[in-house]
């Protein structure tokens, strides 16, 4: 279940160690030996406080809204039925969340619990926030799954940390440090940024991003992040700025970061960008044109699209085909799969664009405008 990011609790379930008291302002409530009420929306007391604690939520003793959709995404993560109400299963769940900031958390990440694979909350989605930010485009969804340890891996890499994919004090430091460049290029090796099927818009005066995305079917970060401007910096009037234009998104709700030009073994790069789905997911035609088979040993089952707009396009790993042949913009061309050299990883689409027929160049930003609206 989605709860919004804006939501204080953070959650991160521990299955491995036990409880660790709450730095909270509210001292931690004794431990009682009867067992714990069942506990809904609606109720008020000592119990619901201890239970906030346990959530790092603002203790108020009332059960609202807030109280129950931290609850939920708990028990989503320890495999509960997510229905909001703090029975004796829950109760033992929230015995073993962990709650304490690791020794020498940092000044102005205090209180941020260790992130990795299986992690889900408002937290995971702050750091996937602050992940793409830094140009490491994520779904902000609350579930710290491959795609998430790929952009965290990446960053890491990127500040010289060790890349072990988990989201702990030095890692919240760097990606909350004003020092981080925003909408960055992750590898040297990348090419140029170049969009493709996008189209133009003038800003006037009085135009901010917010503003122009609404009015072109976008949203601010994603717009600002495809043009390389934080979106701290106000588009100028009379200049010119790309939007979404009819170029489909080959992987609708995929999750992808800015990983081309990436090393693949000792002797390439990677010449793509990989966009992760669930195994099935429709691989749809950006533009209109032509589909050829192009399988391979690297990419398994692929095709390659002589689009219409004179560029040429290549999908990978597909776990089957679609459509051979003369298509329209949006024809289903296969299913995300893991074929190939890809057998080993979670499924995903590997998308190359070729300008012109030519030598690649990064899909990152054309996906970040066309994907994920």
């Amino acid at each position: 279940m989605r709860v919004a990011a804006a939501t204080a609790a953070v959650l991160l379930v521990a299955t491995a160690s036990p409880a660790t008291p709450p730095a909270a302002a509210h001292s931690p409530l004794p431990a009682s030996a009867s067992p714990r009420p069942v506990l809904a929306l609606g109720d008020q007391g000592d119990d619901v406080r201890l239970v906030q604690q346990r959530l790092r939520l603002p203790v108020d003793g009332r059960f609202g809204a807030r109280t129950r959709n931290a609850v939920q995404v708990l028990q989503g993560a320890a495999g509960l039925k997510a229905d909001g109400v703090v029975g004796p299963a829950t109760w033992a769940a929230l015995g073993q969340t962990r709650l304490a900031p690791p020794p020498g958390t940092p000044t102005g990440v205090r209180g941020r619990v260790d992130l990795s694979d299986g992690a889900v909350g408002p937290a995971v989605a702050d750091a996937q926030a602050l992940l793409t930010r830094a140009g490491h485009r994520v779904a902000a969804d609350g579930r710290f799954g491959p795609a998430t340890h790929a952009a965290v891996v990446a960053f890491q890499r990127r500040r010289g940390l060790q890349a072990d994919g988990v989201v702990s004090a030095r890692t919240w430091a760097a990606l909350a440090s004003p020092a981080v460049t925003p909408i960055a290029l992750v590898s040297a090796s990348s090419s140029p940024w170049q969009l493709i099927g996008s189209r133009t818009h003038l800003v006037r005066a009085g135009d901010t991003w917010t503003s122009i995305a609404a009015a072109n079917g976008s949203r601010a970060a994603p717009l600002a992040t495809a043009n390389r401007v934080a979106t701290t910096v106000r588009p100028a009037a009379g200049s010119r700025i790309q939007v979404p234009g009819t170029w489909t998104c080959p992987v609708a709700d995929g999750a992808f970061i800015n990983d081309y030009g990436f090393p693949r073994g000792v002797d390439r790069l990677h010449q793509g960008n990989d966009l992760f789905a669930p195994r099935g997911t429709p691989v749809r035609a950006p533009v209109g044109g032509r589909v050829e088979v192009a399988d391979n040993p690297v990419g398994g089952l692929s095709v390659r699209l002589y689009g219409a707009d004179g560029h040429r396009y290549y999908l990978a790993h597909l776990d089957r085909r679609g459509a051979i042949g003369p298509v329209e913009a949006g024809a289903v061309l296969g299913y995300v799969g893991s074929s190939g050299n890809a057998a080993s990883t979670p499924p995903h689409l590997h998308f190359e664009i070729r300008p012109g027929g030519g030598d690649p160049v990064n899909p990152f930003p054309s996906l970040t405008l066309a994907c994920r609206r």
